[in-house]
């Protein structure tokens, strides 16, 4: 109860772990079963200020679309990182890829270096590329190393 007076992510990271969060922040359920996720994650090196990301969204009047958690639920239950991979998306794209032209780019550089997807995470700019196994992840991590700041290889634990 304390923690959802602080904020609305704070019980979910005093319990910490994977968890499906619902309601404000007070409905924690906890996700047991997920397959091991291989991700390369790409800064460009720059900072997004999440108030002037979220200000810009607003006055893009852009409509939130309907998160797809039954498919993530269910992806992650079934280790299906293909279905996990077309079920998450990210809607301050839009107003992010017309501000920032290479993060669309960047995109598009994972995409067609095998990335189930890839999605910018939070209001940005690092974006974060999912693949199938850690040997697509690391082939498309060396093809991408030199190309940006900052690129991470790495897995869910």
């Amino acid at each position: 109860k304390v923690g959802v007076e602080l904020g609305s992510d704070v019980p979910f990271f005093i319990i910490g772990g994977t968890a499906l969060v619902t309601g404000i922040g007070d409905k924690i359920k906890p996700v047991t079963r997920y397959p091991k996720l291989n991700y390369v994650l790409i800064n460009p090196g720059y900072r997004v200020s999440t108030e002037s990301a979220y200000n810009a969204f607003d006055k893009a009047k852009i409509k939130p679309k309907k998160p797809k958690t039954d498919g993530v639920v269910k992806a992650l239950a079934n280790s299906d990182v293909k279905a996990l991979g077309n079920s998450v998306s990210n809607d301050f794209e839009e107003v992010m890829f017309k501000k920032h032209k290479d993060l669309k780019d960047i995109k598009t550089n994972m995409l067609r270096n095998g990335a189930l997807n890839a999605v910018l995470s939070g209001s940005g700019p690092t974006m974060i590329g999912i693949f199938n196994s850690i040997y697509e992840a690391r082939e498309a991590y060396f093809k991408l190393k030199d190309d940006y700041p900052f690129v991470f290889l790495t897995k869910t634990v």
